[in-house]
């Protein structure tokens, strides 16, 4: 029952994010100023979707299509996260909206697990106030952006 509570407080907070991008793209001029952000990011979709996978995200959008040799990035990337996005983007969907709702599920289900492990110990009550302070955590939104946070934070408790 708390499983699909938890659904929706996830998909209503990633609607607040994205309405949030939305706001400050239109409020705040943004020209993305690190490396291949116009090659890799603007052919998979408008800025207010690329936007969640700057940074790290372009080295997993490259290790999922070239692979990790001759990327740079052999040292420092987990190959999961990206070998599943790959697996699944394989059937011609857009990679980075594999990776967001990969994102977004992982993260939806490590506060379920979080939610149980909490109530192990205590309350309720506590167990469901770690999940509203996890979820208005100032550096949250990086659990449903084009990252592997949340698919570590999940596999954190395995």
């Amino acid at each position: 029952m708390k499983a699909k509570t938890f659904l929706f407080w996830v998909i209503a907070w990633r609607t607040l994010l994205g309405v949030a991008s939305m706001a400050a793209a239109w409020m705040l001029p943004y020209k993305p100023s690190f490396p291949y952000s116009e090659s890799i990011l603007a052919p998979l979709g408008p800025r207010l979707i690329s936007a969640w996978a700057n940074f790290d995200g372009v080295h997993y959008l490259t290790i999922i299509s070239k692979g990790y040799f001759g990327t740079g990035s052999i040292q420092a990337f987990f190959p999961l996260y990206p070998y599943l996005v790959r697996l699944i983007s394989s059937v011609g969907i857009n990679p980075l909206i594999v990776g967001l709702v990969i994102s977004t599920v992982s993260f939806w289900m490590a506060i379920v697990v979080l939610y149980k492990l909490v109530k192990l110990d205590y309350k309720e009550k506590v167990a469901m106030r770690s999940i509203v302070l996890l979820l208005f955590f100032p550096t949250a939104f990086f659990f449903t952006a084009f990252y592997t946070e949340s698919w570590f934070f999940f596999f954190c408790y395995w």
